[in-house]
């Protein structure tokens, strides 16, 4: 695996081939033949990027040894998707890995290719929400769930409900919109209030004006998971994952709750981009990056939950993924494709309905 930087990246164009004709089944499906060529494929820093490496881009070489595979760190989703428009008519990324709330809204620009399971055959292995609000675009090759932090040492939490209780006051920190995780927070209140998202979102702005008040910051810096490490906060938000990875790390300070109220589940996409030259290499990517192999390896080192029916978790992994039975009872059905679209406007909403609200 070659990493590219982005000076590298940006002055070096993608390896040439050609496209299969229409209709032609992906090479990576005959047997008669060797698949061979280079994917560049965009994703997360990080964390992500350095297990996505080990348990995923691994295996693949070994399966493809004639596949040359390149990551490039794309930054945030909305980042990602800027970078793919300046590319459109020469594109250098072949694959992305995108979060759905944002390939929900940009999968109509042509960025990115339809897929079925013509292309990608594990499709069919999916889990029924890995591709119920992708139309027919990439699929989703993680989920994870939003979660609440608590500082154990300061705090028993049980609901989200809690928040509102006066003991909180002034302890609570987290991040409000644009951030993904403010959205999340606007639908889960919502849903709390007995509301419907796409009829109104009144019952979640009247709750949290009533929370303003109690809460520290709306810009946690550089994170609330860091906050509620540091005791600057006893309450905040974040991303079961990244939190489970966390908590491995510092113990039983930090507590992770899935609330009672309802699970709001946010999934990555795995998408092959629409001109790229390297189609075999990339579908033959794409396809193993949600198989049952892949799907259980990375959910086992990252605590995501896997998209693949198929995969076998190892039940201390599964019970702290949003893949565990009991929280994929509770996850609460959101429409990306509808939701993104108004990302903006609930932000603004945000800012003089709730931020703007005086705490003391």
């Amino acid at each position: 695996m070659t990493k590219l930087t982005r000076r590298d990246f940006l002055r070096t164009s993608g390896a040439s081939a050609a496209l299969f004709a229409t209709g032609a089944a992906p090479a990576f499906l005959d047997p008669t033949r060797a698949l061979a060529g280079s994917v560049t494929v965009m994703g997360y820093p990080g964390d992500f990027r350095d297990k996505f490496t080990k348990h995923v881009i691994g295996p693949f070489r070994q399966r493809f040894p004639n596949v040359t595979v390149s990551y490039f760190e794309g930054g945030n989703s909305a980042q990602m998707v800027g970078l793919l428009r300046g590319q459109r008519n020469d594109p250098q990324i072949d694959v992305a890995i995108i979060d759905a709330s944002v390939t929900a809204s940009v999968n109509q620009e042509g960025l990115f290719l339809p897929l079925t399971d013509a292309e990608l055959p594990n499709l069919r292995d999916l889990l029924p929400e890995a591709t119920r609000f992708t139309r027919g675009f990439g699929p989703a090759c993680t989920f994870d769930s939003y979660c609440l932090l608590y500082d154990t040492t300061r705090v028993t939490l049980r609901s989200l409900a809690q928040w509102w209780e006066p003991a909180y006051k002034g302890r609570i920190g987290f991040a409000a919109p644009p951030n993904i995780q403010g959205i999340a927070l606007t639908l889960l209140v919502n849903r709390m209030m007995g509301g419907d998202y796409k009829q109104s979102v009144d019952p979640a702005f009247a709750k949290l004006r009533e929370l303003a008040p109690s809460v520290r910051t709306f810009h946690p810096n550089p994170n609330g998971l860091t906050l509620v490490l540091n005791g600057a906060v006893s309450l905040s938000t974040s991303w079961n994952a990244g939190s489970q990875q966390r908590r491995d790390e510092v113990g039983g300070k930090l507590g992770i709750l899935i609330p009672p109220e309802g699970a709001i589940v946010i999934m990555d996409t795995v998408n092959v981009v629409k001109g790229t030259k390297q189609l075999d290499a990339a579908l033959a990517f794409a396809n193993y990056v949600i198989s049952a192999e892949a799907q259980q390896a990375f959910s086992e080192a990252t605590y995501y939950g896997a998209t693949n029916a198929r995969s076998r978790v190892r039940d201390e992994v599964l019970q702290r993924s949003v893949g565990n039975p009991t929280l994929r009872a509770r996850i609460v059905p959101v429409d990306w494709a509808f939701v993104s679209p108004l990302r903006d406007q609930w932000t603004e909403r945000w800012r003089r309905q709730v931020i703007a609200i005086p705490r003391g």
